[in-house]
């Protein structure tokens, strides 16, 4: 039984003894496949007893979904066969813990990276000793900390209904 064969719902399955290899093609983020070749210019394909970390080297450890396609002795895909998808995940460390360099950080804001707008939300977000408030025509009240997911149109235009929510209420 190969140790790379699950379907994409994550279920078992033992492929056909005429199965000697995994076809490797990488699944895309908009649906698509890109077909992957190895250093003579073949199609990228590894052994039916090849483990995940086989797989990672194959691919030279490019994380990614992977989708294996079983193929007989001839590279032939067999069509009775479910593909495995195959999961490589990143192993770079999270900027967080690679910012553990011992000095105190107390008092800075550390945005996430992983959203569009986390850089200019970090470089214009009010630090919490400045006392930042909100000042439209109908009054000033305390600022909401900025989420970074968020346009700055879009913090603008929440913090305008509640500032409407805020004086029909007082």
């Amino acid at each position: 039984m190969s140790e790379l064969a699950f379907t994409k719902t994550g279920q078992r399955f033992v492929p056909p003894q005429e199965a000697t290899r995994w076809l490797v093609t990488l699944l895309c983020d908009n649906r698509g496949t890109k077909t992957l070749y190895d250093e003579r210019g073949a199609p990228l394909s590894i052994p039916m007893e090849a483990t995940r970390a086989d797989l990672r080297a194959a691919v030279k450890d490019r994380p990614g979904r992977y989708r294996l396609t079983a193929t007989d002795a001839n590279g032939v895909p067999i069509p009775e066969v479910p593909r495995a998808i195959v999961p490589i995940p990143d192993t770079e460390p999270d900027e967080d813990d690679a910012r553990d360099d011992g000095e105190d950080t107390a008092g800075e804001v550390a945005a996430p990276t992983r959203f569009r707008n986390a850089a200019a939300v970090a470089a214009t977000a009010p630090r919490a000793w400045q006392g930042a408030t909100v000042t439209s025509p109908i009054g000033t009240w305390p600022a909401l900390p900025v989420p970074v997911s968020l346009a700055g149109a879009e913090y603008l235009v929440g913090e305008a209904l509640r500032g409407q929510f805020h004086v029909q209420t007082v």
